[in-house]
């Protein structure tokens, strides 16, 4: 960075690895074989970059946003191999899964994709808005999620906690554990970024569980179930669902229990039940 004369941007809000160490062990955690194919979210000045492309692999593909950093990637791309390519593009904008066209046009149509490894040490302020595209990308099993695929993310620990958590859920990490299973890699200390941010960072592995619904409409009513439920997550089910106490019962649900303490498979349940009856919330 120093040689291109960048800097971290706060409208980024960026913090940058510096330990090739940590990126060393972040890459270890991966699936990597001779037919993986990596994306890498805001590969920034390319210290993970760097240690991925020296991995046996297919290709690494970077998404950058910050147009500065296109110097960098150039340089990398041009000293890989024809291992790394980039794309200067927003990874938060792929609702329509544009971009994931992009990252599957760079690869031509005589490649064979194996597996594939999304990764990124992702800014505090937009980590949650990427993996929430790709909640319901995998439980359609859309774009690259067409292949047997594996998240790596760096969150700030806090955000990361609350993944986590399996007895207070929010919404949001509901809808994570609906479509992933999450395990911890490790903890990244503060200490090892620049700028450095005034939390640890923690590494998170998300894997795509089998999709429990049959099409968009199912998991769009199950979206608006949790919505429903979160709104009011320590209220009883007596309060919550009133006029639906019949549809729970069928299910085996008390009208004492907290709906936002029940398991994924028993929200799913409910949320099938009610769109068969076509039950509006």
């Amino acid at each position: 960075m120093n040689l291109f004369g960048l800097k971290p941007e706060r409208g980024y809000s960026q913090n940058f690895l510096k330990s090739t160490h940590i990126s060393n062990k972040f890459v270890d955690q991966l699936s990597l074989n001779p037919n993986s194919l990596v994306v890498e979210i805001g590969p920034g000045p390319g210290i993970i970059t760097r240690s991925i492309i020296k991995r046996d692999l297919l290709k690494v593909i970077g998404v950058e946003k910050d147009k500065r950093f296109e110097p960098i990637l150039a340089q990398l791309s041009d000293s890989s191999n024809n291992k790394f390519d980039y794309i200067l593009d927003d990874a938060t904008k792929d609702k329509d899964l544009s971009l994931t066209n992009k990252i599957l046009d760079k690869l031509g149509n005589d490649i064979s994709i194996g597996n594939v490894n999304i990764v990124g040490n992702l800014p505090f302020s937009i980590g949650g808005h990427i993996l929430g595209q790709y909640i319901y990308q995998s439980l359609q099993s859309e774009g690259l999620f067409r292949y047997p695929t594996q998240i790596n993310f760096m969150f700030s620990e806090p955000m990361g906690r609350k993944l986590l958590d399996t007895k207070n859920r929010t919404k949001f990490g509901t809808l994570v554990r609906t479509a992933f299973l999450i395990k911890e890699s490790f903890v990244v200390p503060k200490g090892n970024f620049n700028p450095q941010p005034q939390i640890d960072v923690i590494a998170l592995e998300f894997r795509p569980r089998p999709s429990p619904f049959k099409n968009k409409l199912e998991i769009d009513y199950y979206d608006t179930l949790l919505k429903h439920i979160y709104r009011f997550p320590n209220k009883k089910a007596s309060s919550t669902m009133k006029r639906q106490l019949e549809y729970l019962e069928q299910v085996g649900i008390s009208p004492e229990t907290k709906l936002s303490t029940l398991t994924i498979s028993s929200l799913v349940e409910l949320s099938k039940l009610l769109m068969a009856n076509n039950v509006k919330l």
